[in-house]
């Protein structure tokens, strides 16, 4: 049995749009980004707050504004990958998996002498008890 994709009218829309603004004029966070998506369709993709924190002068945010997530995307990616798992089309302590999946990963420099020695295995990832370096510009 197929799940239905989820959808967003356009009353759940404007909820979200006037949430968003509600919480950054409340000044409760200097900026707010949200989206959702399908597999066939991007249901809400919007953002409010000022481009630099406590400077409403600066600008407010738009879709292109470049953001520092760090590691905000851990769990995301954690979450896919867990599934991936479970549907048996990765393994979590298969080098080549990490390969055939991710080519330049196998290609970064490994922080050695931490945790466990050797080539970064998905369960390495996922926990993060590997570090990878990668240099940037």
């Amino acid at each position: 049995m197929h799940t239905p994709f989820p959808t967003l009218n356009k009353a759940g829309k404007g909820m979200l749009s006037k949430l968003m603004n509600d919480t950054v004029d409340a000044k409760k966070t200097p900026a707010i980004f949200i989206g959702a998506t399908t597999a066939g369709e991007t249901l809400v993709l919007d953002c409010a707050g000022d481009l630099v924190c406590r400077k409403a002068g600066s600008g407010k945010v738009d879709l292109g504004t470049t953001l520092q997530l760090y590691s905000a995307t851990k769990l995301v990616t954690t979450v896919a990958c867990l599934q991936l798992v479970d549907r048996g089309l990765l393994s979590l302590d298969v080098l080549a998996d990490v390969n055939k999946h991710l080519p330049k990963l196998g290609e970064l420099q490994n922080i050695k002498g931490y945790m466990n020695e050797g080539e970064a295995i998905l369960e390495d990832q996922v926990t993060k008890s590997k570090g990878v370096v990668s240099r940037w510009g």
